[in-house]
């Protein structure tokens, strides 16, 4: 072997063992900051859960931002609800001005915790639009729209149950997922940037929009046109 091939070779077996190494430190400093997170001033674990109704009224646009299991469900009464460690409701915001529900949690609450461990149930007869951030789940079920917008950023995964639209309009960045297969929506229009992946059943109408980056849209039913823009490595399928 060439003296130059095991200079490379050894350069490559140093970079690898940093880079395995910082990966090391980089998982035990995320452990020291969940563990710490998790934790009260008294160093205890906080295991205690609080669960809490909140008065809300006359929204149909619901803007969430942080951690959460998210189930938002069509019903003739408004109503919120946060099931979560007792220590951090004091984190957590709930505000109900005109027609719009806002609820953020403080982005250092995330850390040490998964999406299922801090819970909100809504409940409202109908939703125009959803925005989300962060890396939440969330479930959308029983609606009947003539429209619904959904902006999307992040990491957040959403899942449409039984909906019935007449024309959806999403917006979303991030590595995200949306899945409306068991939903359905006569129109949609889709602007897709970076990794997300969406999944749509159509119901005869027109399905267009932009996909940038390497996202991915899959989608079931008729459609009347199909006019999506792609670039990069976006990429469309009919199933």
């Amino acid at each position: 072997m060439k003296t130059s091939g095991k200079l490379m070779l050894i350069l490559g077996g140093f970079v690898l063992v940093l880079i395995i190494l910082s990966a090391v430190f980089v998982r035990s400093s995320v452990r020291k900051v969940l563990s710490i997170n998790k934790t009260d001033i008294s160093g205890e674990m906080n295991t205690d859960r609080k669960a809490e109704n909140f008065a809300v009224e006359n929204f149909d646009t619901i803007k969430l931002s942080g951690l959460w299991a998210v189930n938002i469900t069509r019903g003739e009464e408004y109503s919120v609800k946060i099931d979560a460690p007792a220590y951090i409701f004091d984190k957590i915001s709930v505000n109900n001005s005109g027609r719009i529900l806002e609820i953020q949690m403080e982005k250092s609450t995330v850390f040490g915790f998964s999406n299922n461990e801090i819970r909100l149930d809504v409940t409202c007869p109908a939703l125009k639009k959803l925005s989300a951030d962060g890396a939440s789940a969330i479930t959308v079920k029983g609606f009947d729209e003539a429209s619904m917008e959904v902006d999307l950023g992040g990491t957040v995964s959403v899942k449409g149950e039984s909906n019935s639209l007449g024309r959806l309009v999403l917006n979303a960045d991030g590595a995200f997922s949306f899945d409306f297969s068991k939903s359905q929506a006569v129109n949609a229009s889709v602007f897709i940037d970076g990794a997300g992946s969406v999944k749509l059943t159509m119901n005869g109408g027109v399905l267009d929009g932009e996909i940038n980056g390497i996202g991915s849209l899959e989608y079931y039913g008729p459609v009347s046109g199909e006019n999506v823009r792609k670039n990069g490595l976006a990429s469309v399928k009919h199933k």
